[in-house]
């Protein structure tokens, strides 16, 4: 299907209402945007999309028209291969709910994954320990998950008002992290999935981050190094402080 708007071609679901690509409503067909742009040059109107303005969507939100599995497709499709342009109109507004449930099952098959792996190499205590609480410990997953989360979006955006780099509030700080769990999906390969999803998710982070606060890579980069220097950091201090309390080398 061609956009009337972008005039990009696209494949289209039944009952979509909104171009995938640059967020124009589909309900005009290419005419009635010619003449609507016609009116509005002649009549000193705003145009459609003026310059600077931020075209909002996300097809994780757009469920409605695409339905669940294709919206879970496209979003993981987008948000991973072409992070940049899916981040440039990633409404920054739009609430936690949707964003933290892409998260959650995302992040929730891809530790599921790497758990069954570790239960069948086995031969570590953590994989002792999971095998014997089994059902347990599956159900913890999902709660780890959205722990983890919550923690990473509060680390990260205090991260960014440090490095001078927070341009937008918490919640769009938040749904960046959200948005950038399709990597963990890697899960699913044993082994090197882990250090693949780890490299690709710090990547598009990077990307997300610096679309949406609007600040340089450099400075995204920072932000995203930022925590890990301070954990290293306090670790150190505290190693150092029980070894001259304990008199130790």
């Amino acid at each position: 299907m061609k956009c009337p708007h972008c005039s990009r071609n696209f494949e289209s679901v039944e009952d979509q209402r909104f171009c995938p690509l640059c967020g124009g409503s589909l309900d005009l067909t290419a005419g009635e945007v010619s003449e609507q742009s016609k009116h509005e040059t002649h009549g000193q109107e705003p145009p459609l999309a003026a310059p600077g303005t931020r075209i909002e969507y996300c097809p994780w939100e757009d469920q409605e028209s695409l339905g669940l599995l294709q919206a879970l497709i496209r979003t993981l499709k987008e948000s991973m291969l072409s992070p940049t342009a899916f981040f440039k109109k990633m409404p920054l507004n739009a609430g936690f709910l949707l964003p933290l449930l892409f998260a959650v099952i995302v992040e929730t098959t891809g530790s599921m994954a790497a758990y069954l792996w570790s239960m069948t190499v086995g031969g570590n205590v953590l994989s002792e320990f999971a095998g014997r609480n089994a059902v347990w410990f599956a159900l913890l997953i999902p709660l780890l998950v959205f722990l983890g989360i919550f923690i990473w979006g509060v680390l990260l955006h205090v991260s960014l008002f440090l490095v001078g780099g927070a341009k937008e509030d918490f919640e769009a700080t938040f749904r960046v992290v959200c948005y950038t769990s399709g990597p963990e999906l890697l899960g699913i390969i044993p082994v090197f999935g882990g250090i693949a999803s780890l490299v690709w998710k710090l990547c598009i982070t990077v990307v997300g981050v610096r679309e949406v606060h609007g600040i340089s890579n450099a400075r995204a980069i920072a932000a995203l190094v930022l925590p890990g220097i301070l954990c290293c950091g306090l670790g150190l201090v505290g190693i150092v402080s029980v070894n001259l309390l304990t008199g130790a080398p």
